[in-house]
């Protein structure tokens, strides 16, 4: 009697291979098995400890991932004149320093995962900012440009420009550790492109300096994303990285004054380490039949410089030779950040 399930389950797999739609059965199976496994993280997350945080798709285990940013940067060491009601040797008055403008940048970047939880990425940023500032001598009083922004007058500002571009390579691995909170550890390489330049000039532009500071380097990056999951769409993301990069600040300075310094380069070498932070709501789901995965992320992020500024202030007088010392100031950013994301 045995012998007729047998027989069934013969003629039902010579069925089955017969049929020319096989490949692809086999291929909706696999994938949702893979979505009922995925249930306990993206539903319920019963039982998820050290699941995959990978979005669970039937796609290809790529995403691509495009940024808006809107920042403003700041930085140390541009105090470049003092409103003085008196004319020296007195001094009464205010320092005034460059501000960076609130300005829109971009950044792109490309995921590809190659197992449940391990991923390479790739991005790249990238941002130009303005500063102007503008100052006028009080009544009775003049302007005193502190070097090496210049020299004394009536009236007289300073203009710069800041491009940033910093491209990461990294490798991460994503997990939750509970029901609603995942960690992303990741390590990698950066390398950074920080280049500003800078004029100065007073009575009304007949003196003028111009200043170039460019930093040019690449290191090692770690860092950890995290996200809470609060709502089956709905997650907080809290990301920090840090890095250090050995790198060349490219510094020069021209002016066309009556100084005796008239141009000087002053290149230098240095090991900058970085931080960067990121906190924000984010809003996520599956679509198109489970194929493709959706994130929108709005966040504050910034980031900070160390020793960016490598200018050299210059002490001039008449009866001794001019002497330097570097700057070395840092520089920061901040402002918001809006993500979208698509996994396929």
């Amino acid at each position: 009697m045995r012998i007729f399930p047998l027989i069934a389950l013969t003629l039902s797999a010579a069925s089955l291979l017969a049929d020319s739609n096989y490949e692809e059965r086999v291929n909706l199976l696999e994938c949702k098995m893979q979505k009922v496994r995925g249930e306990s993280v993206y539903a319920c997350r019963s039982g998820a400890r050290f699941a995959s945080g990978r979005p669970v798709t039937c796609g290809y285990n790529l995403s691509v991932f495009g940024d808006v940013l809107y920042w403003r940067f700041y930085e140390g060491g541009n105090d470049y004149t003092v409103k003085n009601s008196t004319i020296l040797p007195g001094v009464d008055g205010s320092m005034e320093k460059l501000y960076f403008e609130w300005e829109t940048g971009y950044r792109l970047g490309l995921s590809c995962g190659f197992s449940d939880q391990w991923d390479m990425t790739a991005n790249y940023t990238h941002m130009k900012s303005d500063g102007d500032d503008e100052e006028h001598a009080p009544a009775g009083g003049e302007l005193e440009f502190v070097s090496p922004f210049g020299v004394n007058g009536a009236n007289g500002g300073v203009s710069a420009i800041l491009k940033y571009s910093v491209l990461n390579l990294e490798m991460g691995s994503s997990y939750f550790v509970s029901r609603s909170f995942y960690l992303r550890p990741h390590f990698g390489a950066q390398a950074a492109w920080i280049h500003q330049k800078m004029i100065a000039s007073s009575s009304g532009n007949s003196v003028y300096n111009r200043f170039q500071n460019n930093f040019t380097g690449g290191g090692l990056r770690i860092g950890m994303d995290t996200k809470w999951f609060f709502h089956r769409y709905w997650n907080l993301v809290f990301n920090a990285s840090t890095s250090a990069l050995y790198g060349e600040c490219q510094v020069s300075m021209r002016d066309n004054s009556t100084s005796t310094v008239t141009h000087v380069g002053a290149d230098i070498h240095r090991i900058v380490p970085s931080v960067q932070s990121l906190v924000g709501l984010c809003w996520e789901m599956n679509f198109a039949e489970d194929n493709n995965h959706i994130s929108l992320l709005l966040a504050y992020e910034n980031s900070y410089w160390w020793r960016q500024n490598q200018l050299v202030r210059f002490e001039n007088s008449l009866i001794q030779p001019p002497y330097g010392t570097r700057l070395s100031e840092d520089l920061g950013s901040q402002g918001l950040t809006f993500d979208v994301t698509l996994f396929f």
